[in-house]
């Protein structure tokens, strides 16, 4: 399950209700503030497992928890992803976790993606 936080802060207990009926086993929260993330420390009671919780807050940034363990967490700030392998029983599987831009227009979507990825080497083509 994935939630984008965006605008969510006063719509806490209406995710936190769906969370506990749908009782998925992996979630991903995008956009964590920091007022967000202090919420967010309540599901540690029902996923023992998580990365991104205890790590500062910046626009962009994820968190995932799970029921079952995650290890080899790996935050790439950057690119403002999330990657984590989930252990169930004996399978490993490697979840990735990112928020992605919003659909702009091509003017826009350069603007976001050279202000984001400012301390990256500029593709020879911008995304469109």
């Amino acid at each position: 399950m994935t939630f984008n936080t965006a605008g969510l802060s006063k719509n806490f207990d209406d995710v936190h209700k769906v969370i506990l009926k749908q009782k998925p086993d992996v979630v991903l929260f995008q956009e964590v503030s920091s007022q967000m993330n202090e919420k967010l420390k309540s599901f540690k009671i029902f996923f023992p497992y998580n990365t991104g919780l205890n790590n500062p807050t910046e626009h962009f940034y994820s968190i995932i928890f799970s029921k079952y363990p995650l290890k080899n967490n790996k935050i790439i700030t950057d690119h403002a992803t999330l990657i984590t392998n989930l252990i169930i029983n004996d399978t490993e599987l490697v979840i990735i976790g990112t928020h992605l831009f919003a659909p702009l227009n091509t003017h826009l979507n350069q603007i976001a993606y050279l202000l984001h990825y400012k301390n990256l080497i500029e593709p020879q083509i911008l995304p469109k």
